[in-house]
């Protein structure tokens, strides 16, 4: 689905319908196990992601659309779909991830990795906003409260970023902060 960020389209892209019953349907895990790439008949999600993905980005740069954001939700929260974007694509991407993520930092007591949503981030802004409509309820006068910090993962840069919004009483509006991770470069001006 394409989303006309001047207006409110919506137009419709690209759509596969597939079966993970179908023969040719070939788990990511089997072939792990298997130690092989798909054959030629064969697809998995993530090949259908990719011809998605592929597919989207040449129709809107064949019409002269000069850059083309991908804006993904949890199920694809993969480090192979954030390099294809980036690195085949040579596209831009928001995608949210799973709220269980690790960070590649230790807590000092625990040993373990942080949680990123428990994470400090290096940086910080509020944003106020005298109206805000959030699964159908109103809020005024919400806060929206914005952490991001630079990661490089297998020498690419991208940034997270938390993101958490409060009532004027300073109540949670989302139940756990949202993660993001982007390849577009992070300034407060640009969230």
């Amino acid at each position: 689905v394409a989303v006309d960020s001047k207006g409110s389209n919506l137009t419709l892209v690209s759509c596969k319908p597939y079966s993970n019953g179908d023969k040719n349907y070939i788990k990511a895990e089997i072939l792990l196990e298997e130690k092989r790439e798909l054959k030629e008949k064969e697809y998995n999600l993530n090949s259908l992601t990719k011809e998605a993905l592929q597919t989207t980005s040449k129709q809107f740069k064949a019409k002269g659309t000069q850059k083309v954001t991908h804006v993904l939700d949890r199920g694809f929260d993969d480090f192979k779909i954030f390099e294809y974007i980036q690195e085949e694509l040579n596209d831009k991407f928001i995608i949210r991830l799973k709220s269980n993520r690790n960070s590649n930092e230790k807590d000092e007591e625990t040993k373990k990795y942080k949680k990123l949503k428990n994470k400090t981030y290096k940086n910080s802004f509020k944003k106020y906003y005298d109206n805000l409509t959030f699964k159908g309820k109103y809020y005024q006068d919400a806060v929206g409260n914005f952490e991001y910090e630079e990661i490089i993962i297998e020498g690419n840069k991208y940034f997270i970023v938390k993101v958490s919004f409060y009532t004027r009483n300073k109540t949670a509006i989302f139940k756990d902060p949202m993660l993001l991770i982007t390849n577009y470069n992070v300034i407060t001006d640009d969230i």
